[in-house]
C-alpha cells in the first residue's frame, strides 16, 4: 500500500457479514448499552463529495454521530466519489475506487447511485443526511449484527504496510476490510471551507481478502 502524501493515516478494520435482514424501530433518543451477548458493530459508509451542495450537512452530522457513539462499537468512514469532478470542482479525496465500492453497492442493493449516501453494514442504505435513520440503523445494527474477534497486527516499513491477522472464524462467504484513512483533513466545498467532521476519510482499502 502506497502511503507517499498521505499525513495522519490509520489502519480501519472492520468485518463485513452477511446478516438477517435489520428490524427497525422508531427511537427518538441516543440508545443506552443495551447490546446483545454477540456485541455488534455498526459501520457507516458515507458516499459524498466537496462537489456536492448536498453533502455538508451529512458531513457534519457524522461528526455529531461519532460524538454520540463515541463508547460504542460505531465506526464512520467517508469515501470521496468521483463523477463530480466534472463540474468544475475537483475533489481532491475524491477515487475512482471509492465509486466503484459505490456501484456495487448500487448493484447488491438495488439502489441509486447518489450523494451523499450512506450505507450501513453493507445492507442498508438512504440519504445520509436523515438524522432518524442513521440512529434507526445503528441502534439496530448493534442489536442484531454478530461480530467475530479478529487478531491484528500491523508494520510501516517505508512505503509499505504489512498487516497479520488471525480469527476463529472459517467462513468462507466473510471478507476482512482493510481501510487507510486520512484524519481531520480540511474540506472545501464550491462555496464553503469546512473542516472535516468526519475523523476518517477512506483513501485506501482493500476487500478482497477472505477467511480460508
Amino acid at each position: 500500500m502506497i502511503l507517499k502524501n498521505l499525513i495522519g493515516t490509520a489502519a480501519f478494520v472492520a468485518l463485513m457479514f452477511t446478516v438477517s435482514a435489520f428490524v427497525y424501530s422508531n427511537k427518538t433518543e441516543k440508545p443506552q448499552n443495551n447490546l446483545t451477548e454477540n456485541n455488534g458493530f455498526a459501520v457507516l459508509e458515507l458516499f459524498t463529495s466537496e462537489g456536492c451542495s448536498s453533502c455538508p450537512p451529512a458531513d457534519q452530522l457524522m461528526g455529531e454521530i461519532e460524538k454520540l457513539y463515541k463508547d460504542q462499537p460505531v465506526y464512520i468512514l467517508a469515501y470521496h466519489v468521483d463523477y463530480w469532478n466534472n463540474l468544475g470542482w475537483k475533489d481532491k479525496f475524491s477515487s475512482v475506487e471509492n465509486s466503484r465500492r459505490q456501484q456495487y453497492y448500487s448493484r447488491t442493493l438495488r439502489s441509486q447511485v447518489y450523494t451523499p449516501q450512506l450505507v450501513v453494514n453493507g445492507k442498508k442504505e438512504f440519504v445520509g443526511s436523515d438524522r432518524n435513520n442513521v440512529e434507526d440503523a445503528i441502534e439496530n445494527a448493534l442489536f442484531n449484527s454478530k461480530n467475530f474477534p479478529v487478531d491484528l497486527s500491523a508494520k510501516a516499513l517505508d512505503k509499505e504496510i504489512n498487516v497479520n491477522y488471525k480469527t476463529a472464524e472459517n467462513n468462507s462467504q466473510n471478507k476482512l476490510l482493510i481501510t487507510l484513512v486520512e484524519k481531520n483533513p480540511l474540506l472545501m466545498y464550491k462555496k464553503v471551507k469546512m473542516k472535516a467532521v468526519i475523523c476518517n476519510i477512506g483513501r485506501l482499502f482493500i476487500s478482497k481478502i477472505k477467511f480460508l
